[in-house]
């Protein structure tokens, strides 16, 4: 009976250790938690059990699904309202696929790519065209 009065408040002891440690807790927090417990278990058990799972829960790996992903994607993504239609479009995207309307001008003289709100182009100086 002695031996078994010993036996539970180690194990219990070191699955509060080891949960401790699982849930992202220092290893001198989880320490503390489990000597608390081996010495008074009807005390710090309980204790742990309400307060100590509570404190510092890890980060879970995200399920990878098709949500998490669209949605990081959009977040990563930088968009653009298409000038013609609306839609929003990748920002490196050269036609709007929505309405084939040419995202990034090219120079007429040169073929440089041009930014939309450029008056001229930075290769050539020839006056970008507005369409």
């Amino acid at each position: 009976m002695g031996t078994i009065s010993l036996l539970i408040p180690i194990l219990a002891g070191c699955w509060v250790y080891n949960d401790a440690k699982t849930r992202g807790q220092t290893t001198k927090s989880a320490f503390l938690w489990a000597a608390g417990t081996v010495a008074m278990l009807i005390v710090f058990l309980p204790l742990y059990l309400i307060i100590g799972r509570r404190q510092q829960q890890p980060m879970r790996p995200r399920q990878n699904d098709e949500k998490t992903i669209d949605v990081e994607a959009t977040v990563v993504e930088e968009t653009v309202a298409c000038p013609m239609c609306a839609s929003k479009v990748k920002e490196d995207y050269k036609i709007c696929p929505y309405c084939g309307y040419t995202l990034t001008p090219k120079c007429e003289i040169c073929g440089q790519e041009l930014k939309r709100e450029w008056k001229n182009c930075p290769n050539c100086n020839a006056a970008a065209s507005q369409k």
